[in-house]
């Protein structure tokens, strides 16, 4: 085998990891820990980033939002109250939420599950993943966030969602930053639900002597209105929201990876300074600089790719763990990044650690280390 074959560089670097084994299973675990954080962080940003449009308001300002808060109204009250003032109901959605135990696949769960109108993907966006965004109250069946799937179970279109007793068949899952991980039920007349709390309401081009008319009416049943926005102005108070989270997230994230590169840094930095003298004998016996530091490239980036495949195997095993409110995008590009970042953290550290090592003397290299 020559000395500066590519297959003496493989053989050299096989065997300083073989030899540097418990070294290196450290330095594979510190760099696995290091980006898993990140790698989280980036893939809750990537959320908003792919899904910034399905938070708009189909009819932007000229579509009404009212904000709401009440318990234990009957839909058949607050229907009356907005057909008094002279909506019609097509031109008007409401959502209204309550806490549910919700069973599929054999599997019993609490959540916060939507109630609403039929109409409501006239004024909200839903983005199909699989099925169709759309459900009817005759025929019992129901849409389902993405994210809430990936939280409790898979399910197929066709399937049967049970909440409280009641049994929905799953008409399509949809994709969502507004009702990220949310279940929409159909709100019918005859809903009987304990402790529904009221959330929003759409309108669709409606004078503002109506809306003052129905705040009032609303009020009077036992809704108190938060708020009265038009849908630009909605879009805009949940984008800037984001966009704070986002920057929040984004910010521990870029503090994460700091740290990652510490540590990377210094873990590999004491790594090549520990194997000196096994580099100082390596090239007194005559092997160059350049083979030198091709083997400890190659050898850091085994122990990265190392660390890097245990990260995907940590990310599947703690995504079942990660909150529902914290939405993940973990595609393709959130995993090249955080590669790309280790690998150029990898390359200069161990390129700059070799070079101080040439400036020495070989009896320095070959001291024993203490």
């Amino acid at each position: 085998m020559k000395m500066n074959s590519f297959s003496y560089y493989i053989w050299l670097s096989t065997v300083q990891f073989c030899h540097e084994f418990k070294i290196n299973v450290i330095l594979i675990v510190s760099m696995a820990l290091g980006l898993l954080f990140p790698i989280f962080c980036l893939g809750n940003i990537n959320v908003f980033v792919q899904n910034i449009e399905t938070m708009r308001i189909q009819g932007g300002a000229d579509t009404t939002v009212l904000t709401l808060y009440g318990v234990d109204v009957a839909f058949q009250d607050v229907q009356r109250a907005i057909q008094n003032v002279g909506i019609k109901s097509a031109d008007f959605a409401l959502i209204a939420y309550c806490n549910s135990t919700v069973d599929w696949n054999d599997k019993r769960h609490s959540e916060v599950v939507y109630y609403t109108t039929e109409n409501i993907t006239d004024f909200e966006m839903f983005v199909p993943v699989a099925g169709e965004s759309v459900f009817s109250k005759n025929q019992n069946t129901c849409i389902i966030e993405k994210a809430d799937l990936e939280q409790y179970g898979e399910l197929s279109i066709g399937d049967t969602v049970t909440v409280d007793g009641q049994a929905y068949k799953l008409a399509g899952v949809y994709s969502s930053v507004r009702n990220n991980g949310k279940i929409f039920l159909p709100l019918a007349p005859q809903t009987s639900k304990g402790a529904l709390q009221y959330s929003r309401i759409y309108f669709r081009n409606t004078q503002q002597s109506d809306l003052e008319r129905l705040c009032t009416a609303l009020e009077t049943i036992g809704l108190k209105v938060r708020s009265v926005r038009n849908g630009e102005q909605d879009f805009q108070k949940l984008l800037s929201q984001c966009i704070q989270q986002s920057v929040l997230i984004f910010s521990a994230g870029a503090v994460s990876l700091l740290f990652a590169g510490l540590n990377i840094g210094l873990v590999l930095t004491g790594k090549i300074l520990h194997n000196k003298r096994l580099i100082g004998i390596h090239m007194a016996l005559g092997s160059s600089y350049s083979t030198e530091l091709f083997s400890a490239l190659v050898e850091n980036l085994l122990c990265f790719a190392a660390a890097f495949i245990l990260d995907l195997a940590l990310v599947q095993l703690l995504r079942p763990t990660v909150p529902q409110t914290f939405a993940l995008a973990l595609t393709a590009g959130v995993y090249i990044g955080a590669f790309v970042f280790g690998a150029g953290m990898v390359l200069p550290v161990t390129w700059a650690t070799m070079r101080n090592l040439k400036r020495r003397k070989l009896v320095e290299l070959m001291e024993r280390v203490s």
